[in-house]
């Protein structure tokens, strides 16, 4: 494979005074040369077992005919050695160099540069965007940053390309996810981080220069169409591509207006703050040429603007955070009233302990023993029936205090989360844990009155008939003596009878 690359080098480097023609895309290239027959047949008798077998095709144009590599050599020497023809070379990188998804290369510069273009949605489509990118091309040393490398060509070894880093994969990802949030997209971009090279050479330099100047833009924009671009604040501006210009700000555009818009905290803010100030400063319709002279002011505007907006955020925060305190102090107070209802729960049920003695009691007196099972036994379930229905109440009124404060609170976009979390545990929950307590202590106390019940009914089935209460029927005979007569002796007789 790199023998190959290296023999087609030389090759290109034997013929190069003689080229004419160069097509080149990031499968194939394609090369033709302007040269006498005495050279052709040269060539193909020095670099015969690249070109005998299809590694490189090899194709002569000579007198109105095509000859291939076979045929050529068979009728060569009929030929004129010192007349000129045609000879194309042509190589399928993809294949005979055998590269991996994210790995190419390029002979020519302006081939690259083409491909790789940031307007170029078509190089994108099959590129793996976990993996970093290789080129192979015209250059004198290696760069690379994050997501890019380039590798001379004549490096003698192609390194395929490696998987990404997490923290490369998670940046991407969230520029990206940006861009999908706050504009239309309706195609895949390069970010801008692929393009930003430190110290690149100088006839590099202005090429990546200008892409990296035309991503940041495409990512800051509210939409793209065909060769411009389509920004929404102040006003709607349009803005053409200019291709034929030398990019002078690309880096303040990308470092302080791209990276500061796009920064995990407000970027919602930033980048409606950046359109609203690029629309200010330019017309409806524009070119980059324009706005790259114009970055150094916008950039100053973009931040002074940016501070006012902080400092009005500052003050809006102290302001909502102090409304949020009020509030949250209503809801803890709404669930300390649910504690004192809890309570209340609690104390009828103690008093309900005394209307069941005093069942019990009437039970006894009356010397009926079903009435005291009867009375034990519904005191034990209405017990069991107003526990569960009050603490079904007073979990949903935690439920919907809670609910309606989760809503409250989301309307505070200025106060960050934490914050809103950490007054949250200083006020609701301590309420929402005293109320599970009382709740349990609540469960505790009816599940021993219950058993208290259950155990005296049960006790009530046992009881000798001794225990229980006859003076029903004393009162009955002592209501008969009267009637009769004390003196009676016959009735003097059965009282001592019955007191026998």
């Amino acid at each position: 494979m790199n023998e190959l690359l290296n023999t087609f080098l030389t090759i290109m480097k034997e013929m190069e005074a003689s080229e004419i023609q160069a097509i080149e895309n990031p499968e194939v290239f394609t090369v033709h040369y302007e040269v006498t027959i005495d050279a052709i047949k040269q060539l193909s008798r020095n670099y015969a077992s690249v070109l005998h077998n299809s590694q490189i095709s090899f194709e002569v144009n000579c007198e109105g005919k095509n000859l291939g590599f076979e045929n050529f050599n068979r009728v060569s020497d009929f030929l004129n050695v010192d007349e000129n023809a045609q000879l194309t070379l042509a190589i399928n990188k993809k294949q005979r160099f055998q590269l991996d998804e994210n790995t190419f290369v390029f002979f020519k510069r302006e081939f690259f540069f083409k491909s790789f273009d940031v307007l170029n949605t078509n190089f994108i489509k099959n590129i793996n965007f976990r993996k970093s990118i290789h080129f192979y091309i015209p250059i004198e040393k290696e760069y690379s940053n994050s997501y890019v490398k380039l590798f001379p060509i004549e490096n003698n070894k192609i390194n395929y390309a490696a998987d990404l880093d997490v923290d490369s994969v998670s940046e991407l990802e969230r520029l990206i996810k940006i861009r999908e949030d706050t504009s239309r997209v309706t195609r895949s971009f390069f970010i801008p981080n692929f393009y930003e090279f430190l110290n690149i050479s100088d006839d590099f330099k202005e090429w990546f220069d200008r892409n990296l100047f035309l991503a940041s833009l495409i990512y800051l924009s509210n939409k793209f169409s065909d060769t411009k671009v389509i920004i929404r604040g102040h006003k709607n501006s349009e803005i053409d591509f200019s291709t034929e210009f030398c990019v002078k700000h690309a880096k303040i555009f990308y470092k302080k207006i791209f990276q500061f818009a796009y920064e995990e905290k407000h970027y919602n803010d930033k980048i409606e703050i950046a359109r609203n100030i690029l629309t200010i400063y330019l017309g409806t319709s524009d070119s980059t040429e324009k706005l790259d002279e114009l970055i150094p002011k916008i950039e100053k505007t973009i931040s002074s603007h940016f501070t006012a907006y902080i400092q009005d955020s500052i003050k809006k925060f102290f302001t909502d955070r102090k409304d949020v305190v009020k509030e949250t102090h209503k809801y803890a107070t709404d669930l300390k009233g649910e504690s004192d209802k809890l309570l209340a729960y609690i104390n009828t049920s103690l008093i309900g302990v005394v209307t069941a003695v005093f069942s019990g009691a009437l039970g006894l007196s009356k010397g009926d023993r079903l009435f005291l099972i009867v009375a034990f036994t519904l005191h034990a379930a209405v017990f069991t029936i107003s526990y569960f229905y009050n603490k079904n109440y007073v979990q949903e009124r935690i439920e919907e205090i809670e609910r309606v404060y989760g809503e409250y609170t989301k309307e505070f976009v200025v106060v960050a989360e934490k914050d809103l979390t950490d007054i949250k545990d200083i006020y609701i929950y301590p309420a929402v844990k005293n109320v599970e307590k009382y709740i349990i202590r609540y469960r505790n106390l009816i599940a021993v009155l219950v058993l208290l019940m259950i155990g005296a009914a049960a006790t009530s089935c046992f009881l000798p008939d001794s225990l229980l209460n006859n003076k029903p029927e004393e009162n009955k005979v002592k209501t008969t003596i009267s009637k009769t007569g004390e003196n009676d002796p016959n009735t003097q007789s059965v009282i001592d009878s019955i007191y026998k």
